[in-house]
């Protein structure tokens, strides 16, 4: 296990302490104001992933640097050692969070965060690329790769030490979705904590890159047809109200 330094106490402190109180002051309050233009929601998606790719960037700078080991971040393959469990708990996953995408298929639109999701297809062709990609990659290496293994580097000793990474971790990934809001964070912890048991068992980031990537794109793709049907709905609505006007 590779020692701690400087920069990894101050990344950690941006993101336990700093990152959070800002997604629940500064960013949460503001998601709902948010105007409905194409352009800027397209700008707001270069914008958020450029931050992540900056954020997943330095930690990688920092490796480099550092000389450790890209195993100890999670580059590597599949660890066969906890298999079939991780896939299990993968399927579980895959499970969960399409039975919670079928109950909320009709509250898409009251989503606390439901601006920043895209409602045609423009919209969806940089989320589905762009924010899906720079999400799937980017905070799996911020959260998972670096986050998990400075916890369990932090705590090395103590008991449940691995329980502990991995729930610190949810933790602080759950309270930076704040502006999703609490209902949110509840759901978000339960799957990123099935995130870092995969990391954790596969010793890899590809599984959860994957699942990541996955979800935020499915996501993104449920919401532009969800509005795409809802416009077709009213147009059809105020087709009928006319029609009956006329006779």
């Amino acid at each position: 296990m590779h020692s701690l330094t400087l920069a990894d106490h101050i990344i950690f402190g941006l993101l336990a302490f700093v990152l959070p109180l800002f997604a629940i002051f500064r960013v949460r309050p503001q998601v709902s104001k948010i105007p409905q233009q194409t352009a800027l929601k397209i700008k707001l998606y270069w914008l958020n992933s450029g931050v992540l790719c900056f954020g997943g960037l330095t930690i990688i700078v920092l490796w480099f640097l550092t000389g450790r080991a890209w195993s100890d971040m999670g580059w590597q393959l599949v660890s066969a050692e906890w298999f079939p469990e991780w896939v299990l708990i993968m399927l579980f996953f895959l499970l969960l969070y399409m039975f919670d995408t079928f109950l909320s298929w009709n509250e898409l639109e009251e989503h606390p965060a439901a601006s920043l999701l895209p409602k045609n297809w423009k919209e969806f062709a940089h989320f589905g690329s762009v924010v899906s990609l720079s999400a799937g990659f980017c905070e799996e290496i911020i959260f998972r790769g670096f986050l998990i293994a400075y916890l369990i580097t932090l705590f090395e000793g103590s008991p449940g030490v691995v329980w502990i990474a991995i729930g610190l971790s949810t933790i602080i990934f759950a309270v930076l979705h704040a502006y999703q809001g609490w209902v949110a964070i509840v759901k978000i912890a339960l799957l990123t904590f099935m995130f870092g048991l995969i990391f954790v068992m596969t010793k890899s980031l590809w599984p959860v890159i994957i699942l990541h990537f996955a979800v935020d794109f499915i996501g993104g793709f449920l919401s532009t047809v969800s509005a795409i049907i809802g416009r077709d709905d009213a147009r059809l609505n105020s087709s009928n109200n006319n029609r009956n006007l006329e006779i």
